[in-house]
């Protein structure tokens, strides 16, 4: 991944940072040109024997069981306009294999004005769970820190089925850079569908890698990301 990424304190990177900002142009600029491949069809890595689905009223009320997810299911996340914003599947151990983020354009988000889409909403009145997410961290290896899945800013919520412990350095550069390339595609006005895998070893919590797929009308991306 190209650019130059300074780490921070804090998980959650500036919507606009230089050097991120032109990381994801340069990702859009090569896929563009024909240097990015298709998407291959993702494996299965648990056999999903049901899905619930849960409203973006319902979020505070089902705190517990999203923080504790059950094996083996699919969440359909919906957010305030009733639409699906995200859907997070769990193996047999309860841990978030794959996340869809199905991302509408054309609507603002009230922390940047009209720079993203408007699915920050998804985040309950009481915000990110700063508690839950340094618990995840101290699971996995010296340097991890507990961070989202999905951003907020693309639809992702504070439970703990959208966390986990993962490379602190990775968090502020390449998956960042995941990140803006897709808020980049919606800010162009294209409704952009990101699948994210993530591979773990054995039965450890702590992921091994990641992959990213974004595809709309006039775009397609594949990025693996290590958790390192």
């Amino acid at each position: 991944m190209p650019g130059t990424y300074p780490r921070t304190e804090s998980d959650e990177y500036e919507v606009g940072r230089e050097d991120v900002t032109q990381a994801a142009l340069e990702v859009i600029e090569a896929v563009e040109k024909g240097s990015g491949g298709r998407p291959s069809e993702p494996s299965r890595s648990s056999e999903t024997s049901q899905t619930k689905s849960i409203s973006h009223s319902e979020l505070k009320s089902h705190r517990a069981e999203l923080n504790k997810p059950t094996p083996n299911t699919t969440y359909q996340v919906m957010n305030a306009t009733g639409t699906l914003s995200a859907q997070y599947k769990t193996d047999g151990l309860g841990r978030t294999t794959e996340v869809v983020v199905k991302a509408a354009p054309g609507i603002v988000d009230s922390r940047h004005g009209e720079r993203i889409p408007k699915v920050r909403e998804n985040f309950p009145p009481e915000g990110r769970d700063k508690r839950l997410q340094s618990e995840i961290g101290k699971q996995g290896l010296k340097g991890d820190v507990g961070f989202h899945l999905v951003a907020a800013a693309i639809g992702g919520i504070p439970n703990a089925i959208n966390l986990v412990s993962g490379s602190g350095v990775l968090n502020n550069r390449d998956y960042a850079t995941a990140e803006f390339v897709h808020q980049l595609q919606m800010i162009k006005g294209l409704g952009t569908d990101t699948k994210i895998s993530v591979q773990y070893d054995g039965e450890n919590p702590r992921p091994v890698s990641f992959r990213w797929e974004m595809q709309n009308s006039f775009f397609v991306a594949d990025i693996d990301m290590p958790n390192e």
